[in-house]
C-alpha cells in the first residue's frame, strides 16, 4: 500500500534557504526588425531585452519585445540565449495550460540577473502543466522532463511571481489507487512544479526562486526503498545531474514561496555528486 498524503498540508517559506558551494552537491542588445529579432554587440551595459508573453492576445509570430508584439506560448524560449538584464515576463492574469516553460543556458551577472516573472496588474500568471501532457513518448521520462518550469544550466537568474501547478487527471497516467486510505491518486511520473538543473555545468551561482505559489502536484512517490531514482517529485527542486564534471550551485536562494498540496516534497535537492564531495547547507531567517 502506498503512503497517504494530505491535501491540507502547506508550507510557507518565509525564510531564505541559501546554499553555499553545495555539491549535492561588450553586452548585447536586441531589437525587433521587419525580419524578426536581431541581437547585436553593444558597449552599453544597459542593453538588455525584455520579452513579453500574453496567453490571451499574443502571437508566436511576433517579435516578443513589446507588450503589443507579445508572444503567445513558451515555444520561442527554448532555444534562445538570455544574458545579463534580460527579462522574460508573463502577463498578469493569464493562464497557460498543457505547456512547459524551459530556459537553458541563461547567463545573468551578479547584480544584473536574468528575470523570469510577470508584467501588468492583477493576479500572478498561472502555468498549469496538467500532468505534463505535452509529452508523447513517456517510456523513459526523468523528473526534469515532467517539470512545468525547467531552468537548466543557468546562472544569475531569478524566478519570481509565478503560480505553478501540475496535476495529473488522465486515468491512463495515474496509479489507479482506490483504497479508502488514499485521498488523491498519484501520477505514474515524477511531476514537479519548478525545477532548476545543473547538468555538468560546474559552478552555477546566483539562482533565486522567490515569491512563487506552487500547488496541486500529484507526482509519483516511491515508498518501498527499491526505487532510489524515483523520489523527489513535488513543488520546487534543485537538481544536479550528469556526472562527468563536478557541478554544484552557489548562493542558491529559495525564499518567500508558498507550496501546498504537493507529493512528495515541498522543496527537494538532489545531486549525483552527493557522495563524492562535501556540502554545506545554511538556512537563514529574516
Amino acid at each position: 500500500m502506498r503512503r497517504k498524503w494530505k491535501s491540507g498540508l502547506s508550507l510557507f517559506l518565509a525564510a531564505a534557504l541559501t546554499v553555499g558551494s553545495v555539491s549535492f552537491s561588450g553586452t548585447v542588445a536586441e531589437k525587433e526588425t521587419g525580419m524578426g529579432i536581431v541581437r547585436a554587440a553593444s558597449g552599453d551595459p544597459q542593453a538588455a531585452v525584455t520579452y513579453y508573453i500574453d496567453a490571451a492576445d499574443g502571437n508566436d509570430g511576433n517579435g516578443g519585445t513589446s507588450e503589443n508584439t507579445a508572444w503567445k506560448s513558451f515555444a520561442n524560449l527554448k532555444d534562445r540565449k538570455f544574458t545579463a538584464g534580460d527579462k522574460i515576463l508573463l502577463k498578469a492574469g493569464c493562464t497557460w495550460n498543457d505547456e512547459k516553460l524551459e530556459i537553458t543556458g541563461a547567463e545573468g551577472a551578479e547584480g544584473n540577473p536574468v528575470i523570469l516573472g510577470k508584467y501588468g496588474d492583477g493576479k500572478n500568471p498561472v502555468i498549469n502543466g496538467k500532468g505534463s501532457s505535452w509529452l508523447t513518448d513517456r517510456s523513459k521520462l526523468k523528473k526534469e522532463d515532467v517539470a512545468v518550469v525547467h531552468v537548466k544550466n543557468s546562472k544569475y537568474i531569478t524566478i519570481e511571481n509565478l503560480e505553478v501547478t501540475n496535476w495529473e487527471n488522465d486515468a491512463e497516467d495515474l496509479m489507479g489507487e482506490t483504497s479508502d486510505e488514499v485521498k488523491f491518486d498519484q501520477s505514474k511520473y515524477m511531476l514537479t512544479g519548478i525545477l532548476v538543473e545543473n547538468c555538468d555545468a560546474g559552478n552555477l551561482p546566483g539562482v533565486v526562486i522567490r515569491n512563487n505559489y506552487v500547488h496541486d502536484v500529484n507526482g509519483y512517490m516511491s515508498t518501498n526503498g527499491s526505487e532510489g531514482d524515483k523520489k523527489g517529485s513535488g513543488g520546487i527542486m534543485a537538481l544536479v545531474t550528469g556526472g562527468s564534471t563536478e557541478s554544484y550551485y552557489t548562493d542558491l536562494q529559495i525564499t518567500g514561496n508558498k507550496v501546498e498540496k504537493v507529493c512528495h516534497e515541498a522543496i527537494y535537492m538532489e545531486s549525483c555528486w552527493a557522495e563524492k564531495t562535501a556540502s554545506r547547507l545554511e538556512i537563514r531567517n529574516g
